[in-house]
C-alpha cells in the first residue's frame, strides 16, 4: 500500500513530501507548484526534506517566490499586495477573489470602498430594547411638554407596552394593526393611537434601536379616513338658558371656553394672572396649552363684562378642575338644553370665524390649524348669528324673554 504523503501547510501554501526508493535506498520527494509549474526536489533524509519544505512553504506564503521571479517593479507591487493582504487578515488570492466578486456585483455603481462604508453607516447592529424601556425611555425624554400631553401618551402608549413586552425591533405592522383594532373607538381614535406609536417609533429609530435606513413597521401601518363627527354648536338662546342657571364658581369655566374658546383642560388650568384685562387678552402659556405652544386669546366685550364680575387678583379661575369636568355636564338638563360633545368650543370656533372671517386668526387664537378651522367651522352660521352670540352679556340673562327676543331677530 503506497505511503500517504506528508503535508506541510501555510496559510494556503502547502507543499509534499513522497516517501519512495531508488536502488532499494530511501528517497524523499519534495514537490509544490510554482509559476503554474510543478517543482520536484529529491533528498536522502527525511529531515532535510522537511527542513527544505518549511522554508518553501513559508517563502510560498509570502510570495517570496513569486516576487523573485519577476521584474523590479513587479516584485514591489506583488509584495505590497501581500503585505495589504496581511493587513486585512486574508491571504491574497481569497482577498483578490472577494474584490473581483465585489466589483462584478456593483456593475460599475460606486466603489468597493463607498459600498463598504455605506454598508458600514447602515448596518450597524441594533442594540435590543424592551418595549416598556422604550416607551419609559420616550415619556422621560417628554418632560418638559404639557401636562396634558404627557398624560395622553402616559395612557395610550401605556396599554401598548402592556401588550408588547417584547422587543421593539420584532413588532410587525401587522402587529400594531391587529391592536388598533382591538383598541376599537373611532376613526378619529384609532389615528391618534396609531400616530402615538408612530411617534414612538420614530423615537427609537433615531435612538439607534431601530433601523436608521428604513421606514419604520408603524409607518407601514395606514391611516384609516376619518369623516369626522357632525360638529354640533349651542344656539345663543341656549347659551344663555345654560348660563342663567350654571353655579358662580363654573361660570368662569363656561365663559372662557364659550367665548374664548378654550379647551376644557386649558380653562381649568387658566389662573388670574393669566387675564390681561388692561391689554385685553388671555395668555394661554406653552405649560398649560395641549400643544405646549404659548398664545394669546383676545377678551372679547362680552367676556369681559362677564370676567369682571368674577376677577381677583390670583389664583386659579376655575378652583376644581376634576369637579369642573363633571358637574358641568349636568348643566344642560337642568336650563333644558341637550348637552353637546365639545359644544362651547366649538360654539365659539363657529361664530368666531363667521364674526372675523379670517380662518388664520381664528386658528391662532385656538391653537389650531387654520385648515381645520376652515374645514369644519365654515358656514355654520351666519354673521348675524354670531352678533348675537358675543352679545351675551350678564345683564341679559337676568332677562331671559327679553334676550330670546333679541337672539332670535
Amino acid at each position: 500500500m503506497k505511503a500517504k504523503p506528508i503535508v506541510i501547510k501555510k496559510g494556503h501554501a502547502s507543499v509534499r513530501i513522497y516517501a519512495t526508493k531508488n536502488r532499494g535506498k530511501p528517497l524523499y520527494c519534495l514537490a509544490y507548484q510554482f509559476a503554474g509549474r510543478r517543482i520536484r526536489k529529491n533528498f536522502r533524509l527525511l529531515e532535510e526534506s522537511r527542513k527544505e519544505g518549511n522554508e518553501i512553504v513559508v517563502k510560498l506564503a509570502a510570495g517570496q517566490l513569486q516576487a523573485a521571479a519577476m521584474g523590479n517593479r513587479e516584485a514591489e507591487i506583488y509584495a505590497a499586495a501581500c503585505e495589504a493582504s496581511r493587513r486585512a487578515g486574508k491571504d491574497l488570492l481569497p482577498a483578490v477573489t472577494e474584490y473581483a466578486e465585489a466589483v462584478a456585483i456593483l456593475k460599475g455603481q460606486g466603489s468597493v470602498i463607498e459600498s463598504a462604508r455605506y454598508f458600514v453607516q447602515h448596518h450597524r447592529k441594533l442594540e435590543a430594547k424592551l418595549v416598556p424601556d422604550v416607551v419609559e425611555a420616550f415619556k422621560k425624554s417628554k418632560e418638559k411638554l404639557s401636562e396634558r400631553y404627557r398624560g395622553d401618551i402616559k395612557q395610550r402608549l401605556g396599554v401598548f407596552a402592556g401588550t408588547f413586552k417584547g422587543y421593539v425591533a420584532n413588532i410587525t405592522a401587522t402587529e400594531i394593526e391587529e391592536w388598533l383594532d382591538r383598541r376599537g373607538g373611532s376613526p378619529r381614535s384609532r389615528n391618534n393611537n396609531r400616530a402615538c406609536v408612530q411617534t414612538l417609533f420614530g423615537f427609537a429609530k433615531r435612538r439607534g434601536w431601530l433601523p436608521r435606513d428604513k421606514a419604520t413597521e408603524a409607518d407601514l401601518v395606514e391611516r384609516v379616513k376619518d369623516e369626522g363627527g357632525e360638529i354640533e354648536i349651542f344656539t345663543p338662546v341656549e347659551m344663555g338658558k345654560l348660563l342663567a342657571v350654571t353655579p358662580p364658581d363654573l361660570l368662569p369655566f363656561m365663559l372662557l371656553c364659550g367665548f374664548a374658546g378654550l379647551r376644557h383642560a386649558e380653562a381649568c388650568r387658566i389662573q388670574w394672572e393669566d387675564i390681561r384685562f388692561a391689554e385685553g387678552f388671555i395668555e394661554v402659556t406653552a405649560k398649560n396649552a395641549k400643544t405646549a405652544q404659548r398664545r394669546l386669546v383676545p377678551i372679547t366685550e362680552n367676556l369681559g363684562a362677564w370676567l369682571a364680575r368674577y376677577h381677583r387678583a390670583r389664583g386659579a379661575v376655575v378652583p376644581c378642575e376634576k369637579e369642573a369636568w363633571t358637574r358641568v355636564r349636568h348643566i344642560g338638563p337642568e336650563a333644558g338644553v341637550t348637552w353637546k360633545h365639545n359644544g362651547l368650543r366649538h360654539s365659539f370656533a363657529s361664530y368666531r370665524l363667521a364674526s372675523v372671517q379670517d380662518a388664520a386668526k381664528v386658528a391662532l387664537e385656538m391653537g389650531n390649524s387654520p385648515a381645520m378651522i376652515f374645514h369644519s367651522y365654515r358656514q355654520l352660521v351666519t354673521p348675524a348669528q354670531a352678533q348675537a352670540w358675543f352679545a351675551i352679556r350678564p345683564e341679559k340673562i337676568k332677562n331671559m324673554v327679553e334676550f330670546k327676543k333679541e337672539a332670535a331677530c
